[in-house]
């Protein structure tokens, strides 16, 4: 095998989703718990995607500085509701909320409104030899008005992408890798990892 690939994440289907599309590349990799000794929780405070990309891959490198740090931030914007998402969205509900927490309450703020119009925007930061690399991906879509779908994570049960009309959640993983905002930003991505290996 060639260098280790760190992910700068515990979240599982995150680093099922990112093993899955990388698994022809010469790289052993590892979500950060699979390696550190005891769970972290990486504080995301950045003003954008962008740099709460950069926060976590730099975080990563000072206790893995040999290994190539892949770490990303997802937003979801909603057009009705501008300044609720973002860097948020994964706290939407509150600090220590569920993501069914969070599904509920967009359910519940989008009520009645016939604007559910919606992007899903990924930003990856990969680390590597001193310097950081961004790579983005994004698709549009709208909010469905319940839960549609059993696959996935997130807000996956309430996004219909524009390109399919379904939910992530209704689709099958390869279907979802076809058109997703993470699939996207990690193909841009992997030009960059082929480089690096």
């Amino acid at each position: 095998m060639g260098k280790r690939l760190i992910i700068a994440s515990g979240n599982r289907g995150k680093i099922r989703e990112i093993k899955d599309i990388y698994k022809d590349l010469d790289l052993e990799i590892f979500g950060m718990n699979e390696l550190l000794e005891k769970e972290v929780d990486i504080v995301e405070d950045g003003e954008s995607l962008e740099d709460n990309a950069k926060i976590k891959a730099l975080f990563l490198k000072n206790i893995f500085p040999e290994d190539i740090i892949l770490a990303d931030d997802t937003g979801l914007f909603v057009d009705a509701l501008p300044l609720e998402l973002g860097v948020r969205t994964a706290r939407f509900a509150g600090d220590n909320c569920s993501e069914k927490d969070n599904r509920d309450k967009l359910l519940k703020e989008l009520l009645g409104k016939d604007n559910r119009s919606a992007t899903f925007r990924t930003v990856i930061a990969i680390y590597s030899n001193g310097e950081i690399y961004l790579s983005k991906g994004e698709v549009l879509g709208r909010i469905a008005e319940e839960e549609i779908g059993e696959n996935g994570f997130g807000y996956d049960k309430l996004f219909i992408a524009n390109e399919s009309g379904k939910t992530f959640a209704s689709m099958d993983l390869s279907e979802k890798d076809q058109i997703s905002h993470r699939k996207r930003a990690l193909e841009n991505a992997k030009k960059i990892l082929k480089e690096l290996i």
